[in-house]
């Protein structure tokens, strides 16, 4: 799959020289700005971060809403992730939550980091299973990016700003309950889970795990099986189930990770 990038960059690169003045933009805009956003994530993808930067740069240039600014900081962030480049893109990440008005404080991180952790504690305490799965799901696109913007931060602060993974964690949770039930919620949840079992609340974060496992599998999300699977059964569940039960788990989310591409998380 991953070799049709650059032919897709190919075709891209043809309709934005089709794109040459103000008019174009005015008349037919969202085509515009979706050659330009769109050709600079295959850009990306197909190792050519020289073409993509020049063409994010005139996505953010030209966008005239929140989603297209939005969008193409997301893009950004995954390029520079792909770089290697995990501070920066841990900064441009916290600067597109900004613009959607989630701050995650660069400052003060220690004080704020227990201030959320209190908060998320208080808020979570009030939820079970079944209130999640009352929830509609919601499908609003920036809301969706945001949470998925949320979580690959989180992942990406452990190497780069690590002291801000806690505090995007826990506003990570507070996100997906406030917005409704979203694809990164068990995600979340099974972040939450480790980062307590790590402050030593292990029944706590038992519970938080199962309701993470409870989230996926009621949602059906393939995508996020390696991934909460690491969190859970190889960080927490060892410590509070059987290890047979682990190993077994431990292989589902190995083979289930190839399957949807997610290498990281399957190792």
């Amino acid at each position: 799959a991953a070799s049709a990038f650059p032919e897709a960059k190919f075709f891209y690169a043809r309709g934005i020289d089709m794109i040459d003045n103000d008019e174009d933009w005015e008349s037919s805009y969202q085509l515009c700005m979706d050659c330009f956003s769109k050709g600079a994530e295959a850009a990306a993808i197909a190792g050519d971060y020289e073409q993509m930067d020049a063409w994010l740069s005139v996505a953010i240039r030209r966008s005239i809403g929140l989603d297209d600014q939005f969008r193409a900081h997301y893009i950004h962030v995954r390029s520079l992730a792909q770089r290697n480049e995990m501070e920066k893109a841990v900064d441009v990440g916290l600067e597109a939550l900004e613009l959607i008005g989630v701050r995650i404080p660069s400052d003060n991180v220690k004080l704020h980091t227990l201030i959320e952790l209190f908060k998320t504690r208080r808020l979570m305490k009030r939820i079970c299973v079944a209130d999640l799965k009352k929830i509609e799901p919601n499908k609003e696109k920036q809301v969706v990016s945001a949470s998925r913007l949320l979580n690959i931060l989180g992942t990406l602060s452990l190497s780069g700003k690590k002291h801000l993974c806690p505090l995007i964690c826990f506003k990570s949770v507070q996100f997906n309950i406030k917005h409704g039930i979203l694809s990164g919620m068990p995600i979340s949840l099974a972040t939450y889970g480790f980062l307590l079992s790590r402050f030593g609340m292990l029944t706590e974060a038992t519970s938080y795990c199962e309701m993470a496992n409870a989230v996926r599998e009621d949602l059906g999300i393939v995508e996020t099986i390696a991934s909460v699977n690491m969190a859970v059964y190889g960080i927490v569940f060892p410590f509070s189930k059987p290890l047979r039960e682990c190993e077994k788990q431990l292989h589902h989310g190995y083979t289930a990770g190839f399957e949807v591409g997610d290498v990281a998380n399957s190792l």
